[in-house]
């Protein structure tokens, strides 16, 4: 990882009850990845922290498609289902 990005993170505005830190950051948005938009693309999860923390930092990845995907791919299994 950059140093530039690094110090991004570090550099943040801390909150209340460390509301603000960025672990905390980093963690919500490796949550929202796992529970919500990588739930079937990667079997493995290898790229989930490193993906989490580049998106904590700010960096933008295209995650729409992936999440349209699943989203999509669970409709399609409770249509499936329902039936």
């Amino acid at each position: 990882m950059k140093a530039a990005m690094l110090l991004r993170v570090t550099s943040t505005l801390d909150l209340p009850n460390g509301y603000g830190t960025p672990v905390r950051r980093i963690a919500f948005v490796a949550y929202w990845l796992n529970c919500y938009v990588l739930t079937e693309s990667l079997p493995d999860q290898v790229y989930l922290i490193p993906l989490a923390v580049q998106l904590a930092c700010g960096k933008s990845h295209a995650v729409g498609a992936i999440f349209l995907s699943n989203l999509f791919n669970h409709l399609d299994a409770l249509h499936t289902f329902e039936i």
